[in-house]
This record gives structure tokens, sequence and C-alpha cells, in this order.
């Protein structure tokens, strides 16, 4: 299934953020839309939860850019839409899936710059959290109630992984310099903030659907 979102950007920001969310299974979900050189991708993935995680993710993004387009990855990771051979000037997309889920997020105003990610878990293991959370990060979780705390480490996790995509990089980088993504004001009803190594604030938004964590984030070019 296809779902389309879109949501208000935050003050100062662009105006609409569009998503799309696909869900496994259906049949715009698989490798009929994809380029030749996306379908040599797709086989050079090596499990079935690989492959269906990248189909997933370019099916999200074909949706959002329309027909006759393919998506390649920057040498830093980060997808790089074209049409007919020509680079997409003015837009910025970013990818992420989870188990079989796939989303991206479009956003048509060349000052900004969008990065997402998703999860499906509930929580993160206790190693995990200690290695990620800065200690202003892990005060706030802990102030959460015992049973909300394993889904406030993943709210976590998910915008430091979609802060990161915005300036290349992924949960290798998260996991070796955690303090590189801060998320400093977590709202679940609007925009929160982050900060990127400390010098680049970033705008996060969360979005909580059928069991999904997704987040989205908006950092200034």
């Amino acid at each position: 299934m296809i779902r389309l979102i879109r949501i208000k950007g935050p003050a100062g920001g662009p105006a609409v953020v569009s998503i799309c969310l696909v869900t496994p299974g259906g049949p715009s979900h698989g490798p009929g839309r994809l380029s030749a050189r996306e379908r040599a991708i797709l086989a050079g993935r090596t499990t079935a939860g690989a492959k269906a995680d990248f189909a997933a993710g370019r099916t999200a993004a074909h949706t959002l850019l329309g027909s006759g387009v393919e998506v390649l990855r920057a040498v830093d990771g980060r997808p790089i839409p074209s049409r007919d051979g020509r680079g997409m000037r003015g837009l910025s997309l970013s990818i992420g899936h989870s188990h079989g889920f796939g989303m991206a997020a479009l956003v048509s105003d060349e000052r900004w710059v969008v990065g997402v990610d998703i999860e499906t878990r509930s929580s993160l293991t206790e190693r995990l959290t200690r290695r990620i959370l800065t200690a202003r990060e892990k005060r706030r979780v802990a102030r959460r109630p015992s049973r909300q705390r394993g889904r406030a480490a993943i709210e976590h996790w998910v915008l430091k992984e979609a802060s990161l995509k915005t300036t290349g990089g992924g949960v290798a980088k998260l996991i070796s310099a955690p303090g590189a993504a801060e998320v400093i004001r977590l709202s679940r009803r609007g925009w929160g903030r982050v900060t990127l190594s400390g010098v680049h604030p970033a705008r996060v938004r969360l979005i909580q659907a059928r069991g999904l964590t997704m987040a989205v984030v908006l950092r200034r070019r």
C-alpha cells in the first residue's frame, strides 16, 4: 500500500514537506518502476530483506518524483534524483526503510535539505541506547515512565539518523560520534529542534503511524 502525506513546514522553512510511505506487499511494491541501473543495484542486494527495503524506498521516491525518474546515490550516501538522465535541481530528497517499509520525503525549496528515517522497532537494546544518546538525551529519556522509555529511545534514534542524512553519513557515524547529532527539543505535535555537531541547528518532526516511528529533519543549506 502507498500512502501520501503532506505536512506543513516550520515557521521560516519550506511551506510543505511531501512524504510517501510504502508498506510491504501490493502491486506497486517491487522493481517494476525501477530504472535499469536501479535494478542492477537491487540485484546486488544479497538478502531478501535488503531487496525488499531497497524496492520499498525507491517506490516511495518514484511516487513523489513522478514518471521517468531514477534515484542513484552520491558518494556520501544521499539520494540523487534525475529525470531522463538530467539532474533534478531545486529539490531535496531523502529515503528511509525498515523491514520492508519504505519512506521518502521531498522538499521543493532549494534553501533546505531534508532527511528522513523510519523504524519498525519499539525500543533499542540497552547497550545501543547507551552508545547513541548524549547525557542530556539520557536524562530526557529517564524522565519518562518506565514503559515509555523504549519508545523515547527509538524517537531519538530516528531523529538523529534523519539528521545525519542531511549532511551525509548514517548509523556508523552516529554510533562512533554520538554527539554529532543531539536532540535539543523533542515535540510530538509540531516541530522540534536538533543540533548537528553543535553548530548546525535543524528542525525535526516526529510521525507515529501504525506502529511505525518516523522522523523528518529540515536543515538550511
